[in-house]
C-alpha cells in the first residue's frame, strides 16, 4: 500500500508544484518524478525500519527526525561538502537529498537556455551597445552576461551547460557532468 501511496505523493509534489507553477519544461518530467519518488521512498523506508528497530516507538521516531535533520544539512546545499569534516562528512554521502537536488537541477536545466543572457568576449569589458545597458562597463569574465544584471552575481549563463557550471560553483552537491543512474542507484 505505501509503494502506490508514495507514487501518488511524487506526483502531486512535482506536477503542479514544478511544471504549471515554476513553468520547467516538460522534458525533465520524467525524471524529476522518479528521483522525487525514490527520495520519498527512501525516507518511507528508513522511517519503517526505525520504527521497528527499536523496543520503543517514540525512540525510533526520534532517531528518524535526526536522521531527516542531517539530511538537509548535510545535502550540500547549507553546507558545501568539503568544508565537513569526517566522520561527518559520511552523511554528506548517505543524504538522499544530496543525490535527488543534483538530479532535479538537471531535471530543471538540461537542453535549457536563458534568452536574457548573452555571449561576449571575457578578454575585455564590453561597452552594450543597443542593450539597456547601452554606455556602460560590462564585466564579462565568464564569456557572457546578462542585460537585468550587470554585476554579473546572479546571471547563470545562457546555455545548460554554463547554468549547470554556475550552479554547481555556487552549491557542492550539483555537477556539471549527468549521472542519472549513479544518483538514482545511491538514493
Amino acid at each position: 500500500l505505501s509503494l502506490p501511496m508514495l507514487a501518488l505523493m511524487a506526483l502531486c509534489a512535482v506536477a503542479p508544484a514544478l511544471y504549471p507553477i515554476g513553468n520547467w519544461r516538460g522534458e525533465g518530467f520524467g525524471r524529476a518524478y522518479v528521483t522525487m519518488f525514490l527520495s520519498l521512498a527512501s525516507f518511507e523506508f528508513n522511517a519503517e525500519f526505525l520504527a521497528v528497530a527499536f523496543a520503543n516507538p517514540l525512540v525510533g521516531m526520534l532517531v528518524y527526525l535526526n536522521l531527516w535533520f542531517l539530511s538537509f544539512v548535510f545535502c550540500g546545499v547549507f553546507v558545501e561538502i568539503s568544508a565537513v569534516p569526517w566522520p561527518l562528512r559520511l552523511f554528506s554521502y548517505l543524504s538522499p537529498l544530496r543525490w535527488a537536488i543534483n538530479e532535479l537541477v538537471h531535471a530543471a536545466f538540461a537542453g535549457e537556455s536563458y534568452d536574457g543572457a548573452e555571449t561576449c568576449s571575457s578578454s575585455t569589458s564590453l561597452a552594450a551597445a543597443g542593450t539597456s545597458l547601452a554606455g556602460q562597463e560590462v564585466s564579462c569574465p565568464r564569456g557572457f552576461y546578462c542585460a537585468a544584471d550587470a554585476s554579473g552575481v546572479h546571471c547563470w549563463g545562457r546555455t545548460d551547460d554554463e547554468i549547470l557550471a554556475g550552479l554547481s560553483s555556487a552549491f557542492s552537491t550539483v555537477e556539471t557532468d549527468d549521472y542519472l543512474g549513479r544518483d538514482l542507484g545511491i538514493i
